[in-house]
Parts: structure tokens; C-alpha cells; sequence
């Protein structure tokens, strides 16, 4: 299984669906700060047309 919603998981684990909540929130807090962000080294933004409605 590679997604799930919580209702989901807290089915597999048999946990509470607020339990299940607070896990998912802890892991995705922990990937976050441990990823760089996709902008690092970024110097310059280019705009290919524009768009008008």
C-alpha cells in the first residue's frame, strides 16, 4: 500500500482516526525538515508568455 486515508490506516492499525492523524502529521513533519528545499541555488525565474482573461 502506498496511499491510504486515514480512516484507512487507522482501520489497519486499529488505532483511533486522531491517532492515525497525529502519526501521519509527526512523519511528514520529520521528511520535511529533513528534505532541501527544490528552490536551493535557484538564480533566476523565466516567464514563456502570459495570459490574460
Amino acid at each position: 500500500m502506498t496511499v491510504a486515508n486515514r480512516k484507512t490506516v487507522s482501520g489497519f492499525l486499529h488505532v483511533s482516526w486522531r491517532t492515525a492523524g497525529a502519526v501521519a502529521r509527526r512523519i511528514a513533519e520529520r521528511v520535511k525538515a529533513s528534505m532541501s528545499s527544490p528552490f536551493d541555488g535557484l538564480t533566476a525565474v523565466g516567464v514563456d508568455g502570459t495570459g490574460y482573461r
